[in-house]
């Protein structure tokens, strides 16, 4: 939780006005303070952000809080430490908002952890969260947090977090200590991961990382392909730096009970990098792991072969739905065209099959000063397209929102070429399978038309890039 601080609103003074001002009620969170001028928020805000003078408020009083990272303001929540008829209908114990802006970040987990935090300090010892039940992002946050789901009625589901039990799952923890071995002394969320929930460890093996999965994500059919996935892992963790799995009976994906499925690993330490910074001595290196990757894993016994790539149907399909809302929109009409040209061409050659890491991102490899730390989430690791894994890195860490910074890509080549064969061509080609593959994910009118997280929204500009430079990549980067 480094750099978070929860703070009364009462004490935050005009720190958070701006978020608030701009900020209007959705998803069950009152803002009074909606277009609020200054002099009255400051009022507002002193006297604790109550959201009404009288009724359900009055006879259970709230408690704003405003959650800081590294300083600066960015959500805000109530806490009422009791409940009449109509709060326990809708409202509940803990309510809360992000700006738009900065949703997809983890912000809205750690608010409600720090909450329910505060709220078994103050002797609550089940927290009710109510949620509209279309609200999957606010469903996500709650399951995260420890949150089981106690009710349904039309339109809302119910959600309780007992604030005297562990974070983690006690299934998770009973199986850690007697099947493994493993005491866990204390547990702290970590920020980040679409649905599945993780958390920081110290325990009698030191610090680990305890990652376990959602079952809304993960059907039978995907939990099947994650063993094998992780069964990868195992198999290059002693060639290459990685979050050494911790295994029982030689399985990495643990299930001690029905619906409960996790992984162990060893806390990896480093730093993730914005796009566009490494140092060139830190891209040969990731050039280098990413050739040694690929030369470790193997097809495991009855592992099926690499799946076929999107077909032009797909991407007809798609750019017909582009080119059907392009309009007046500038951007979108470019895109069009630029699609439109790109399927008019031969698809290029993914070059041999072999093993992928199929997730090698900005997001997933740590560095430290001289190179990589450590790769993360083999998650998709399967037999695939190893090309498409060098131009994911290469767009992820030497285009900087702009163009693609020509230094890194060389280094990447230089230290890549020291393990294992690739070309310039080679290159050239996996960026622009890329683009084929990653458009269907990437430049969709729902991705293109509406506010995105910035993890996405580094995407889509990442897949908009090559496609609008499509012809132009071997000038731009060779």
């Amino acid at each position: 939780m480094t750099g978070f601080s929860l703070i009364p609103l009462s004490q935050a003074a005009g720190a958070a006005y701006e978020i608030l001002r701009d900020m209007p009620s959705e998803s069950g969170y009152a803002n009074p303070a909606y277009g609020m001028e200054k002099a009255e928020y400051l009022r507002w805000a002193a006297d604790g952000g109550q959201t009404a003078p009288s009724g359900s408020e009055a006879e259970n009083p709230v408690q704003s809080y405003v959650l800081l990272h590294e300083g600066a303001p960015v959500a805000v929540g109530r806490l009422r430490l009791s409940l009449n008829e109509d709060l326990e209908r809708a409202g509940g114990h803990i309510s809360y908002a992000v700006p738009a802006a900065l949703r997809g970040r983890g912000y809205a987990q750690m608010l409600l952890h720090l909450l329910v935090q505060k709220a078994g300090e103050n002797g609550v010892r089940q927290v009710l969260v109510t949620i509209y039940d279309h609200n999957l992002p606010s469903i996500r946050v709650a399951e995260k947090c420890g949150g089981v789901l106690s009710g349904r009625r039309p339109g809302w589901c119910y959600y309780v977090i007992d604030t005297k039990r562990p974070l983690m799952d006690e299934r998770i923890l009973a199986c850690m200590e007697s099947a493994m071995g493993i005491r866990v002394r204390s547990a702290r969320p970590v920020l980040g991961g679409y649905l599945n929930a993780k958390w920081r460890v110290q325990s009698s093996l030191g610090a680990l990382l305890v990652k376990q999965y959602s079952m809304t994500r993960f059907d039978p059919e995907r939990l099947k392909a994650l063993s094998w996935a992780l069964a990868h892992q195992l198999q290059v963790q002693n060639a290459l730096p990685t979050a050494r799995l911790i295994p029982h009976q030689g399985k990495a994906l643990l299930n001690p009970a029905k619906g409960v499925y996790f992984v162990v690993m060893r806390y990896a330490r480093g730093h993730t990098l914005e796009t566009g910074r490494p140092t060139p001595v830190q891209m040969m290196d990731l050039g280098r792991v990413c050739a040694r990757m690929h030369r470790a894993m193997r097809p495991l016994p009855g592992e099926t072969p690499a799946d076929g790539l999107p077909d032009g149907r797909a991407l007809e399909e798609n750019l017909t739905k582009l080119e059907a809302l392009a309009g007046q929109r500038a951007r979108l009409q470019a895109l069009a065209r630029a699609q439109r040209a790109m399927l008019a061409q031969r698809p290029p050659c993914p070059g041999p099959a072999g093993m992928a890491h199929r997730d090698f991102a900005r997001d997933n490899v740590l560095f430290g000063a001289e190179g990589v730390r450590a790769v993360l989430d083999f998650d998709r690791a399967r037999p695939g397209w190893p090309l498409l894994d060098v131009a994911r890195a290469v767009m992820s860490f030497c285009f900087d929102g702009q163009r693609l910074e020509r230094p890194l890509v060389r280094a990447f080549l230089t230290g890549y070429r020291r393990v294992g064969k690739l070309s310039r061509r080679d290159l050239l080609r996996g960026l622009r399978l890329l683009c084929r593959v990653e458009t269907l994910y990437w430049l969709t009118p729902d991705c293109l038309l509406k506010d995105q997280a910035p993890k996405v929204e580094r995407f889509v500009r990442e897949i908009e890039f090559l496609s609008l430079h499509y012809d132009e990549l071997e000038r731009l980067i060779l």
